[in-house]
């Protein structure tokens, strides 16, 4: 749901970006925010955005010259400021909290009226603010001056060594993300904060308050390992969801080799799953069963093998593993007839480099799902 803190709706621009990741103008005037969640919930979106300014006809904004000034007109801009760090990790997200504490301080002591303060989703935070200075001339014109105004304004909280992404708040054509929709990169929602629960509260609180969404996207078994991550401080990774399907398949991490494989053992003969891939990335070892389960055993399952730490799937209903841990070896034991997640064994086959069983039950669609976890 949209918070109702984006001022002049019906003269703002929107865009989004679509399955395809494809970035989609919206072509029509939307009028007010009843209309505006509408259009995004019913519509197939990544990451959607509004314009920081406003038209008169925002829906046939063009390029900003003389010959179609008066086709859109250029009515206001919004003192935008956005400031993360990279990469995405805990230790960067609390560095860009402070520093927007220190920038709520600034635009107190100025009498800058603070439209809203949002997590980004992402990587930091937004600050959006009423620019209450007027402005003559003709549309063209008050533009070119606001443009002038924002690299004063940028230039001097940069002086102060704060530090924020000065090329958004001296674009007045920026489009930025719509606070209560998805941060595709993370599948968090980018969060309205209150400036108490900013000042107070900690990067680790604020993730953890902030819903997440599971965005499918299908990843096909021949390119899935030519996927990179953009930050060198995240990792992207597969979920253990079984796509079509309420069951996971059994992922778990552990810190060494040696529970690793005492987990192995269990596995195999506790529950005679079969099938076991042991796989590896930097000091962790994921032990993978691409057998199909619902939520109870695998908790069940989990308990007996004294895995300590499976609280990523209790709270979200899903782990995971790097896209590109190495194998290290697998095994397969005369076992019960589990179906297998499509998806999954195609993948750990393609990487252990075996041929397709085509006596194997299969199950769920032949699609993964990646999420994009934080090294802490």
């Amino acid at each position: 749901m949209i918070p109702d803190v984006i001022n002049f709706i019906r003269f703002r621009h929107f865009r989004y970006v679509n399955e395809k990741n494809k970035f989609i103008k919206v072509t029509h005037k939307i009028h007010s925010l009843v209309e505006l969640n509408s259009f995004f919930n019913s519509t197939k979106y990544l990451d959607a955005y509004y314009s920081t300014s406003t038209w008169i006809n925002p829906h046939k904004l063009g390029p900003r010259t003389t010959e179609n000034e008066y086709e859109t007109i250029f009515l206001n801009n919004d003192i935008f400021l956005d400031i993360d760090f990279k990469p995405f990790n805990i230790e960067n997200i609390e560095r860009a909290r402070k520093e927007a504490v220190a920038l709520t301080e600034y635009l107190n002591s100025k009498k800058i009226p603070i439209t809203y303060i949002a997590f980004s989703g992402g990587k930091g935070f937004h600050i959006s603010c009423v620019d209450t200075k007027k402005y003559s001339g003709t549309p063209l014109e008050r533009e070119l001056a606001i443009a002038k105004a924002r690299v004063v304004f940028a230039d001097e909280i940069e002086k102060l060594g704060i530090k924020i992404d000065s090329k958004i708040t001296k674009d007045t054509r920026r489009i930025v993300r719509i606070p209560g929709t998805i941060n595709s990169s993370t599948g968090y929602l980018c969060q309205c904060l209150s400036i108490n629960e900013l000042i107070n509260s900690t990067a680790r609180k604020i993730i953890a308050a902030t819903p997440r969404i599971e965005i499918e996207k299908p990843v096909k078994k021949t390119n899935v390992q030519q996927q990179k991550c953009e930050d060198e401080n995240t990792i992207l990774s597969i979920k253990s969801n079984v796509c079509g399907t309420m069951r996971n398949i059994i992922v778990f991490q552990y810190n060494n080799y040696r529970d690793a494989k005492n987990a192995i053992k269990k596995l195999n003969e506790v529950y005679s799953i079969s099938l076991i891939f042991l796989l590896k990335k930097a000091r962790q070892f994921y032990v993978i069963s691409p057998i199909t389960l619902d939520k109870a055993r695998i908790l069940k399952i989990a308990n007996v093998l004294s895995k300590p730490d499976y609280t990523k799937y209790s709270k979200y209903g899903y782990t995971s593993f790097p896209v590109d841990a190495q194998p290290i070896f697998f095994n397969e034991i005369t076992s019960k007839d589990y179906p297998y997640s499509k998806a999954h064994l195609g993948f750990l086959e393609k990487l252990f480099n075996l041929k397709e069983n085509t006596m194997r039950k299969l199950c769920g669609e032949e699609k993964l799902i990646m999420t994009i976890d934080i090294i802490e």
